[in-house]
């Protein structure tokens, strides 16, 4: 399979960055195809308050050219917009302060960005999977 990883940080002592090379390491054994895009290999503007929003614009436009992807798994909401672009079922997982990325995300549900049921019914599909067996 070819799994799309966006993450706004894959390397380093986070939260985030751990989960991303933890799952990458994972998926990879498995014999799956992993690329990963984040602001290790995408432009950012590394000044509080400009980091986010500046991953936010470079991933998408580096989306543009990644095709035929079979998942594409986003994590946190700056992630979000560059999982719209691309194709392939699509997974957005949020970590850290979920109260606030829950309204951003209910925001986005309200302006149409996540209307296919078939990209929420394969989440729901997933999450359940993954609390059934791996949680």
């Amino acid at each position: 399979m070819k799994i799309l990883l966006i993450s706004p940080t894959s390397k380093g002592i986070g939260g985030i960055a751990q989960h991303v090379q933890g799952l990458s390491k994972f998926l990879t054994n498995q014999n799956h195809k992993v690329n990963i895009i984040s602001s290790e290999n995408t432009f950012t503007i590394p000044i509080k308050g400009l980091k986010n929003p500046s991953f936010m614009l470079s991933s998408f436009l580096k989306t543009r050219s990644i095709k035929g992807n079979d998942i594409v798994h986003a994590h946190n909401i700056p992630s979000a917009l560059a999982m719209k672009n691309t194709s392939g079922k699509k997974v957005l997982s949020l970590h850290g302060i979920y109260s606030k990325q829950i309204v951003q995300l209910h925001r986005l549900f309200m302006q149409g960005v996540y209307r296919r049921k078939r990209e929420l019914m394969f989440y729901c599909k997933l999450l359940k999977f993954c609390r059934q067996n791996i949680i």
